[in-house]
């Protein structure tokens, strides 16, 4: 065992990008409504209107009441825009001629009433509405005349900052709040309703489509036509259907409810959220999609996410809620948050919401839950989005369907669970500690994207798992266990080794995307959909590749050196490594630089032995991990690594030494993975002296599997067979080999490695206790644990161990020519391999050898390879107490005295030679 969770040091998108960035929104606002107009052939603009005059409007007077008219500035929803003169008070007015018929029966007297209380608003931020007044029939506005262009011309004549872009909404939000205390609503905010006067001030205008507070949106029935209610219909009506812009709309309006000062909210929102990401955030490529996602709330995270601070982005979410209760109770306190920023005390407002989701968070970002009496509570539903209920019982469903998982889906639906509690606690001491100034914005930023990658993982589990398939639910807890501890968010020395962002926003935005789409690939693959990961990992590969930053290609070698360890591809996890740690060190990226030398330091043992590191090597890994601090978890890495190295030369008291280093290191820290920390338990176990020191710590790992993994992980199996193989007392050593062989075979499918060798030991311990008949049967069952369908890269392997195996059954039969026969073979197959554990094999089947020479009388001919077997049994021991390398080692030694003794005794004497 000799890995660990990857190191995941966490990242985030600053407000205003790295140092040196400028503060710049890198995309403009998207034409969403040409793109629908061009699509469907129709417009998307204000719904209740026409674009071009007609009747008696093509035939515009000289004379509305007192004023003279001077000129035509244009055509809106609700009628005609001229220029005139109050000669009274010798001033120049905007005057808006309504539409003939708004100006009729039920309609007119609203409108007169609501343009006179607009007449008794006055604010600097909203165009001020002079008089109103009727001639021939037809009702007039006089209002302030404001030269200059629309918000959405300002917005597209260069790129803009995120700041600059929130000064003015702020400053048009305060014009939408004074209508709302006047009782009145807008019901068409959008970029083109607000004007930017060429004195700077920004004024909210076109209040045409204005409502009382309360009024119905039935505006069929106030013109004698049916109410619209589909949703669907009414976001294709041209006229007649529902007042309002669709791009715009809250689904109140769309649904015909009763709408209030909230869907202004609503239509404040999805135009800021146009403004600084330059996508609509519930983007279809159809009218009707539109729709469908507004009122359903299907918010469409953007692919290209420019610098905008995180906590903008939450707060809009808030306001895009589908249902107006669950907006902000006022448009006065969203605009309460919004002012705050950037001012001269950054983020000391009280976090209402879920800060949770990174910036580049593609699957969609949280709402903004709670309220400013509950600060920093959105963690619980922001994480709640990943692990939900109806996610639980599809993990549930797809966990027991595979024969033996029951219980185990209990434990993984706690570990999940548990999992989910410790992010949303994470998540608000981070918050806490922001809010309170005692962690910096950039910080805060990195923790919250490090969390953001915890949870982009805990959706890679969860997707996996719900796939189903043995494999993928035999793996599925320990994905669970391993996922990314979220209490290393917290630690503020990992987070200053975080991945830097390059300078360029867009550049900055996707590499906060690549690095959780690699945490989630990383889960996929643990959680065994090993060929779903390696696709998705192949193409973040490509796309870091043309991103090339420097930083992110190092993090990208680790992962996927790791995961070629995993699949015990070492060629490939070398190469990997390699390259990683060199651009780790290059990039300044010394966490990952420090972890791929202290995980190459096993892949090259495993190579090519312990002998083939250099001690170079060792240095540079030791160095690295100094380097960053010697976090424990990365710290027992490198000493387990070392332990290996070790106990792999043979020398035992420095492998014990290292392990146990690796030991306390772990039980100091709580990001360590279970699997891992269950593997350095093991290793200090199997290479103590003391019986019941080794059974104790052994007793501790099998405790650690049962509670963090389930009974029916196959940890369970492999320390059952493990601590049976270390018990010194052959009857007890008998009896749980018995149980463990019991299990083997309940294995759907069966481990034929597993079983073989738990058959094969039960073998050697009944003859040890006398007992033949149970030690042919048991030899005999280990034979048939091989019969099964074996993978093509193993098939070498099965057959030396069938020949071996039909060879010690043989011997127990009593037929030692069969015997020879099967044994030779697989002494032929093993000549010349090199691997220590190829040289034990090697021994196993020289002592069946020399047991089936002997009893057919050519034991001279078992000497030499008996010594050679007795040599490889003791470096065996050398690395750990193998009980059973020490019962062959013993059984060899024996039958080598016999055999030299024999051969002695049927020589001449020396007087018979004379």
């Amino acid at each position: 065992m000799s890995t660990e969770p990857p190191i995941d040091a966490g990242s985030g998108s600053g407000d205003a990008g790295p140092p040196g960035t400028p503060d710049v929104v890198s995309t403009r606002p998207a034409r969403v409504e040409d793109e629908l107009d061009a699509a469907l052939g129709l417009s998307l603009r204000t719904v209740d209107r026409s674009d071009e005059p007609v009747g008696d409007e093509r035939e515009v007077p000289s004379r509305i009441g007192r004023y003279l008219v001077l000129d035509c500035l244009g055509h809106g929803g609700m009628g005609v825009v001229l220029e005139a003169f109050d000669p009274d008070l010798d001033r120049r007015v905007a005057l808006k001629l309504l539409r003939s018929e708004r100006s009729l029966g039920s309609s007119r007297l609203r409108l007169l009433r609501e343009a006179q209380a607009m007449a008794r608003l006055s604010h600097p931020n909203v165009v001020q509405v002079h008089d109103v007044g009727v001639d021939d029939d037809r009702v007039f506005l006089a209002m302030e005349l404001v030269r200059g262009g629309t918000l959405r011309s300002w917005l597209r004549e260069r790129p803009r900052g995120w700041a600059e872009i929130l000064s003015v909404f702020v400053a048009a939000g305060h014009g939408l709040q004074a209508a709302h205390e006047a009782g009145l609503i807008h019901r068409d905010f959008k970029p083109d309703n607000v004007l930017m006067g060429e004195d700077g001030r920004v004024r909210v205008a076109d209040f045409g489509l204005v409502g009382a507070d309360g009024d119905s949106e039935d505006e069929g029935s106030e013109r004698g036509g049916p109410a619209t209610t589909s949703y669907l219909l009414a976001s294709l009506t041209a006229t007649g259907g529902v007042l309002g812009t669709p791009l715009y709309m809250a689904p109140e309006q769309y649904t015909g409810r009763r709408v209030g000062p909230a869907a202004d909210q609503f239509a404040f929102c999805v135009a800021l959220h146009e403004a600084l990401l330059g996508a609509h955030p519930f983007h279809a490529s159809s009218a009707p999609a539109l729709a469908v996602n507004v009122v359903e709330g299907r918010y469409v995270a953007p692919t290209t996410v420019a610098t905008v601070p995180r906590w903008l982005l939450l707060a809009l979410r808030r306001g895009l809620a589908s249902e107006p209760a669950d907006r902000y109770p006022s448009l006065d306190e969203l605009l309460r948050i919004l002012e705050r920023e950037p001012g001269r005390r950054r983020r000391r407002w009280a976090w209402a919401g879920a800060l949770g989701l990174g910036l580049g968070s593609i699957g969609g970002m949280a709402w903004l839950w709670g309220s400013s009496e509950a600060p920093c509570s959105g963690g619980p539903a922001t994480v709640a989005q990943t692990w939900s209920e109806p996610r639980r019982e599809a993990v549930v469903a797809a966990m027991v369907a595979q024969p033996g998982h029951e219980t185990d889906a209990e434990v993984m639906t706690r570990a999940l669970d548990g999992y989910a509690e410790r992010w949303a606690e994470a998540h608000h001491q981070l918050c806490l500690a922001h809010r309170d100034e005692a962690m910096s914005d950039e910080r805060f930023d990195a923790a919250m994207g490090c969390l953001e990658r915890g949870r982009a993982a805990l959706d890679g589990v969860v997707a996996t798992v719900t796939m189903g398939g043995p494999e993928v639910v035999s793996a599925a807890t320990t994905a669970a266990a391993g996922l990314p501890s979220p209490s290393r968010c917290g630690e503020l020395g990992w987070l200053a080794l975080d991945v830097p962002l390059p300078a360029e926003p867009e550049r900055a935005a996707a590499v906060v995307v690549l690095r959780e789409r690699l945490a989630r690939v990383e889960a996929v693959h643990d959680a065994g959909a090993l060929s779903l990961a390696l696709e998705e990992l192949d193409a973040i590969a490509r796309e870091v590749s043309a991103l090339d930053h420097l930083p992110l290609r190092a993090e990208l070698a680790l992962v996927s050196g790791r995961l070629a360890m995993e699949r015990g591809e070492w060629v490939r996890a070398r190469r990997e490594l390699a390259l990683a740690r060199s651009l780790g060190v290059e990039s300044g990226m010394d966490l990952v630089a420090a972890e791929a030398a202290a995980r190459a330091l096993f892949v090259a043992a495993m190579l090519a032995g312990p002998e083939s590191v250099e001690p170079d090597d060792e240095a540079m890994a030791r160095a690295l991990v100094g380097r960053v601090g010697q976090p424990p978890a990365l710290a027992a890495l490198l000493a387990n690594n070392l332990g290996v190295l070790r106990a792999m030369a043979g020398d035992r008291a420095q492998a014990l030494a290292s392990f146990q280093r690796a030991l306390s290191l772990a039980d100091e820290a709580d990001d360590v993975d279970p699997v891992d920390r269950w593997g350095y338990v093991t290793n200090v176990a199997i290479r103590s002296a003391d019986p019941q020191v080794r059974d104790e710590l052994l007793a501790r790992a099998e405790r650690l599997v049962q509670t963090t993994l389930g009974p029916g992980h196959r940890g369970n199996l492999e320390l059952a067979l493990l601590r049976a193989r270390f018990t010194v007392d052959p009857r007890e050593a008998r009896r749980r080999t018995a149980a463990a062989c019991e299990r083997t075979r309940q294995e759907q499918p069966v481990a034929w490695s597993s079983c073989q060798l738990c058959h094969w030991r039960l073998a050697e311990l009944d003859e040890r206790l006398e007992d033949q008949g149970a030690a042919r049967t048991a030899a005999e069952q280990a034979l048939r644990c091989l019969d099964g369908p074996i993978p093509e890269e193993e098939r070498g392997v099965v057959q030396v161990l069938r020949d071996k195996t039909a060879g010690y059954a043989a011997v127990l039969r009593g037929d030692h020519a069969e015997a020879l026969a099967r044994l030779d073979a697989a002494a032929r197959a093993l000549q010349g391999e090199t691997d220590p554990g190829a040289a034990r094999e090697w021994a196993d089947v020289a002592l069946l050898r020399a047991r089936s020479l002997r009893a057919l009388g050519r034991g001279e001919e078992a000497i030499e390879p008996l010594r050679r077997a007795i040599a490889a049994w003791e470096q065996g021991l050398a690395q750990a107490e193998f009980v059973e390398l020490a019962e062959r080692r013993d059984a060899a030694t024996r039958l080598l005295a016999e055999v030299e003794a024999q051969r002695r005794s049927s020589m001449p004497s020396a007087s018979s030679q004379r």
